[in-house]
């Protein structure tokens, strides 16, 4: 039977069928006409989840022969727990976490890992209630500490949570209440398993944090994918048990890897850099950007005060993300030695979650110096946005596009992996190879720019494989030459440089050696035309020019030189041009009577005395 009350006392009866879901009342007192008649039933809820029944009342009239219907059915509209039921009489909701979305920062083999949680409840979760995180008994807390540092929403939940080792429970403590409905978003630290691992199923619960205190928020929604540590073994050891330390790496076992050895590549965790993991970057605060959800419906920018960061168009992630940029400063990024074209003249930029494909490609942006993008550019180096592809650890640039009045560099990205901006070396052949098959090795240096092998001083040929002797003979000792004053600077054997007055607009002090060479060697495009018939003659100081051609002379020998001519060939002075590579002759007068062969020029070189094979129809 089923008591109820009415305004001014007990007034009803009735029955309840639980088949039908039916209540009979009886009106037993009083007749009741254009009044109101408010009535209350207690009745207990059910413990599943529903909506909101269609409940209609039906009245029979007593000695009449008619009957109403009416569905004006409600409650007052109340809120409890933050579920509104107003106008929804008998709507039961469970109390539960309805979204729990877990994300990390690595998945290597025992490095700590960075883990992100994003939460929300059906209901109000009360202050100083206590979240427990499960699943994560393969891993291990810092330090192997039994608390852990919490990073969260300020004054909501608590700084630190207790850990327990041997179950993998995570404990949180609330410090003020939490909405319904409202995300909440936070992170912590852990150290990822050290072995080969599958992924670990994370659920959360709550034990009365709900408006009830009877009631318990419910272990519900898995985050699948975090903690799996899968490592290929390193294919420069035959055994498993180092799996994922340190050790040799590569096509050869050639390098060493500082961090995680997976078949021939060598992967870093979060902020360590180079192509061996062996440089530990320096985290700069001003250009990172806090972790931040993104939806896949919304534009979500990630940008630090230096413009550095993510921007991901609306529709560009796959599912909601927990994203953090962080920015690194790393000296000389060690780039594998088989992409020696590339330097690194930004910071490395790192996004986590690392690996994440996108829908749609988000954008870029890296700060850069201009000042070093001028003096790449100097050096006919190209600017270019690349990232890293963590699966070959390669560097790989994108098109991109350099903002010279911000420093920024933007480029595309069809996944989230570290960036950096790069300077790309034009030379085809890596130093010091060069030639057109790079089958040529100089000994000198060469120059950044157009690939010719620049010799120091008493090197000599192409490739700057001839080492000479300085021949006293033809040498002078550096000798001060007064601004626009007239000099004769010669050895014994006239093997030197006749300055006129006027040529100087400055002091120099003028150095004359000489160098026996034999058989010098040219570049291959002139070795059939060119063959040097003297000593090398090198004039200092380098790359002085002069107001007034100067007159060169060397020594020649004179039956070399009849030999020459007799075979049809010319011999004249020649300079070598260091841009270039090649010798480039200048026409001259051999004296007959001293022997010595004079050109005029404007500039200071590497001369000789060159033989000259006539060219046909030339």
């Amino acid at each position: 039977m089923v008591q109820t009350s009415a305004l001014g006392g007990p007034l009803v009866h009735g029955f309840f069928n639980p088949v039908t879901g039916r209540i009979v009342l009886y009106n037993l007192h009083e007749q009741f006409s254009d009044n109101e008649l408010v009535l209350s039933i207690t009745v207990r809820n059910q413990m599943c989840s529903q909506d909101s029944p269609d409940i209609r009342i039906t009245a029979d009239f007593a000695g009449e022969n008619r009957t109403v219907s009416t569905s004006a059915v409600g409650t007052p509209n109340t809120e409890i727990g933050g579920v509104e039921n107003g106008g929804n009489p008998l709507l039961i909701v469970v109390a539960r976490f309805v979204s729990l979305m877990v994300f990390e920062s690595t998945s290597l083999p025992s490095v700590e890992n960075q883990i992100y949680v994003l939460f929300e409840a059906n209901v109000d979760v009360r202050a100083n209630s206590t979240l427990r995180l499960f699943g994560f008994s393969t891993a291990s807390g810092p330090a192997s500490t039994t608390t852990f540092s919490v990073t969260g929403p300020s004054g909501l939940l608590a700084s630190h949570g207790e850990w327990d080792l041997s179950s993998g429970v995570l404990e949180i403590s609330t410090l003020a209440g939490i909405s319904a409905n409202d995300a909440v978003f936070f992170s912590f630290t852990l150290v990822n398993p050290s072995a080969n691992t599958p992924a670990a199923s994370v659920n959360i619960g709550c034990n009365r944090c709900s408006f009830d205190a009877a009631v318990e928020v419910a272990t519900t929604e898995a985050a699948d994918g975090i903690l799996a540590v899968s490592v290929e073994p390193p294919a420069c050891t035959s055994g498993s048990m180092d799996l994922g330390s340190p050790g040799p790496f590569g096509p050869a076992c050639e390098y060493t890897c500082a961090g995680v050895r997976s078949g021939r590549e060598c992967l870093c965790a979060p902020g360590r850099f180079g192509f061996d993991c062996s440089q530990q970057g320096t985290l700069n605060v001003t250009n990172s950007v806090p972790a931040m959800v993104v939806e896949d419906d919304e534009q979500t920018m990630l940008t630090a005060a230096s413009g550095t960061g993510v921007t991901f168009p609306a529709g560009s992630v796959m599912r909601t993300l927990v994203v953090s940029v962080a920015s690194y400063t790393v000296t000389d990024l060690k780039i594998h030695p088989t992409q020696w074209k590339l330097r690194s003249v930004s910071e490395v930029v790192e996004p986590t979650p690392p690996g994440e494909p996108l829908a749609l490609p988000a954008e870029v942006t890296v700060a850069v110096s201009m000042t070093a993008v001028a003096a790449e550019q100097a050096q006919q180096r190209t600017i270019q946005l690349a990232f890293l592809n963590v699966s070959s650890g390669m560097w790989q640039t994108v098109p991109s596009s350099l903002d010279s009045s911000t420093g920024h560099v933007r480029g595309p990205a069809d996944f989230l992996s570290p960036w950096t901006v790069m300077s790309i070396d034009p030379r085809r052949c890596l130093p010091p190879q060069f030639g057109a098959q790079c089958q040529r090795t100089c000994q000198g240096s060469l120059d950044a720019t157009s690939s010719v092998c620049i010799c120091p001083s008493g090197r000599f040929g192409f490739e700057c494989a001839q080492q000479a002797t300085r021949n006293p003979v033809h040498s002078v000792n550096p000798t001060p030459v007064a601004a626009g004053a007239a000099a004769e600077v010669k050895s014994p054997t006239g093997a030197g440089v006749s300055i006129p007055e006027g040529a100087t607009t400055s002091d120099i002090t003028v150095e004359v050696t000489g160098y026996d060479v034999e058989d010098l060697s040219v570049d291959p495009s002139q070795s059939a035309i060119l063959k040097s018939v003297s000593i090398v003659l090198e004039m200092k100081p380098d790359g002085v020019r002069f107001a007034r051609p100067v007159t060169l002379s060397i020594p020649v020998d004179l039956t070399t030189v009849a030999a020459e001519q007799r075979r049809g060939n010319a011999v004249n002075m020649a300079f070598l041009n260091t841009t270039t590579g090649l010798w480039e002759v200048l026409p001259g007068s051999i004296d007959q009577t001293t022997g010595l062969l004079r050109a005029q020029t404007n500039h200071f070189s590497v001369w000789t005395a060159m033989s000259i094979v006539p060219v046909d129809g030339g």
